[in-house]
């Protein structure tokens, strides 16, 4: 069998997976941040890349190099845990994702030219969900559909974007950053690269993937190793100049931030100022492209997940009862979703992180069991103990003493911090079992 792919083929795969992550927050923060960090944007961009870019990439190999999904990267765990905490994962990634980008989606397509119009609002919504429906039933399709056919006007709109405040920037860059990135940019950067939600989105894209180049007569573990490494790469090369771009597009918007200013507006002000009505027209296809290629992989990531617990629920049958859960969703509100959902997102991604970085270097681990659900186990501690820090449950006298125990709290890195003392100290302890073991058998 075939083990290859043309250029037009790994290109096309390389696209769409580009526009598998490109959804509504990849568009909306950076253009926010940029505006936030005034002189210090490229600083603020390092560390967003370095988590906006880097982790997904690193999920992705994760995934080819186990040749599996979730389930099979964390299989070190115990199965109960794995079957609790993937199913927690993506049922809140596709409750939560889906509904916001046809959200995001609508107010940028219909507002504009509509007006808030709730008839309008809700056709184009029932419009989103069926071709959303349709693409994600047939996801060894996706090259095609979305790697050959979508990706290509994506692209082109999201130049045109990123070239223009180089051309006719609005504004100097503000000389006074705000207050969080005066000091720590870098960080700061970093932390706000978890917003995509890329690292975790990989876990399902990976998959998807794999059954593209399996679906092309890849099948072989080092082919498909080979052909998804050079996929993640174009996809990170290609978010990469996506987040420097519009980084620079909010540094130069001029606009004035206030409290309750988002990246969405800034998007807009900046479209509408350069390019008038025909901006808004264009704005609104480019975020309704991203959120649509995203709805796509996600619903077709948690489907395929879902579908190998049973043989009585077909992967179709899946796609549409996901489908019809996300439209109950979306009439929540976009504020209260997000509410409802990211309290649980900041934990569950450092604990996903911790087990993409374990996956990556498995083979220099001597004692896997004992080192996966070690370091698991104190990032999930350390995460809840956190988020609980951060939401202000925790009683103010207690604090001090928190801080002192868990480094980087402030930065909602302690469990990073924690999780590398314990992976230090389990490979020690791996070593020194093995290395008794094989004095013992002599």
């Amino acid at each position: 069998m075939k083990q290859s792919l043309n250029i037009k083929q790994i290109l096309g795969l390389g696209f769409m997976l580009f526009a598998l992550f490109l959804g509504a927050g990849n568009l909306i923060f950076p253009p926010l941040i940029g505006a936030s960090a005034g002189v210090n944007v490229w600083q603020a961009t390092i560390g967003f890349i370095i988590s906006g870019v880097g982790l997904p990439l690193m999920a992705i190999m994760a995934i080819c190099l186990t040749d599996g999904g979730f389930n099979t990267i964390s299989k070190e765990l115990p199965h109960q845990v794995i079957v609790v905490l993937g199913s927690i994962v993506f049922l809140v990634i596709g409750i939560y994702a889906i509904p916001r980008t046809a959200i995001v989606s609508a107010e940028f397509s219909t507002t504009p030219i509509f007006g808030e119009s709730l008839a309008v609002n809700i056709t184009f919504l029932a419009i989103f969900y069926i071709i959303s429906w349709y693409l994600s039933i047939y996801p060894g399709k996706l090259l095609e559909t979305i790697g050959q056919m979508i990706t290509p006007l994506l692209i082109l709109l999201l130049i045109i974007l990123g070239v223009m405040p180089l051309v006719k920037p609005l504004a100097s860059i503000a000389e006074i950053p705000q207050a969080e990135y005066q000091n720590t940019p870098i960080i700061q950067g970093f932390i706000n690269g978890y917003l995509t939600m890329d690292a975790l989105g990989a876990l399902m894209f990976g998959v998807i993937v794999t059954a593209n180049l399996k679906s092309h007569g890849v099948t072989n573990t080092k082919s498909m190793f080979k052909y998804s490494l050079i996929t993640g790469i174009i996809a990170a090369v290609g978010l990469t100049l996506v987040y420097v771009s519009l980084f620079n597009l909010g540094a130069k918007s001029g606009i004035k931030l206030q409290e309750n200013t988002n990246g969405a507006q800034i998007l807009s002000y900046y479209s509408h100022q350069v390019f008038g009505f025909w901006g808004d027209i264009g704005l609104a296809v480019v975020i309704t492209l991203a959120c649509l290629t995203t709805a796509v992989g996600v619903i077709s990531g948690v489907s395929e997940y879902f579908s190998e617990f049973t043989d009585k629920l077909s992967y179709k049958t899946v796609v549409s009862i996901l489908c019809v859960c996300c439209v109950f969703v979306t009439g929540l509100g976009l504020e209260l979703i997000i509410k409802l959902f990211i309290p649980v997102l900041a934990i569950l991604y450092p604990v996903c992180i911790g087990i993409i970085i374990l996956t990556l270097i498995r083979k220099w681990i001597a004692a896997p069991s004992l080192t996966y659900r070690s370091v698991t186990l104190v990032i999930f501690i350390t995460s809840l103990i956190e988020s609980l820090y951060h939401k202000g449950v925790i009683p103010v006298e207690y604090k001090p003493l928190i801080a002192n125990i868990l480094p980087w709290i402030e930065f909602n890195l302690s469990w990073l911090a924690v999780a590398s003392i314990t992976l230090v100290i389990t490979m020690v302890i791996g070593m020194l079992k093995t290395a008794t073991s094989s004095d013992i058998s002599k």
